[in-house]
């Protein structure tokens, strides 16, 4: 099951920040099969606060065969769905019981390869 999009406003700050962050990877979605992974690469991973804005929280590096790295935090492994839904089998997402979904960039609502991390009801936005 698909969880609720962020408001608009949010939404309009995340593809602003996307856009000021560099370019998205070229010709990357996830696969129609279980077998799909986060494209490789460095994301960068804010949080939203209406009161402050944007909140840098770190970063994640994605790697080939199903591995993170957060930084801070350390290291582990994920899975991820055909449609995206990622569920983390270790390391510190997996001990903080955090999931996260995957968005292709689609030129549209995301303007970079964005990985929404859903810490207790907290979104984490991170982008390639």
């Amino acid at each position: 099951m698909r969880k609720s999009r962020f408001p608009a406003l949010v939404l309009g700050g995340i593809a602003a920040l996307a856009l000021a962050c560099g370019s998205p990877i070229p010709g990357s979605s996830p696969s129609s099969n279980s077998g799909a992974a986060v494209p490789a690469g460095e994301y960068q991973c804010y949080q939203y606060s209406a009161s402050s804005g944007f909140l840098y929280f770190g970063k994640v590096k994605f790697s080939s065969g199903g591995q993170y790295e957060a930084t801070p935090g350390g290291s582990g492994h994920y899975t991820m769905t055909g449609g995206g839904a990622i569920t983390f089998t270790d390391g510190p997402y997996k001990d903080s019981e955090w999931t996260g979904q995957y968005h292709a960039n689609d030129g549209k609502d995301f303007k970079s390869n964005t990985v929404i991390i859903d810490p207790d009801d907290l979104k984490i936005s991170c982008h390639a």
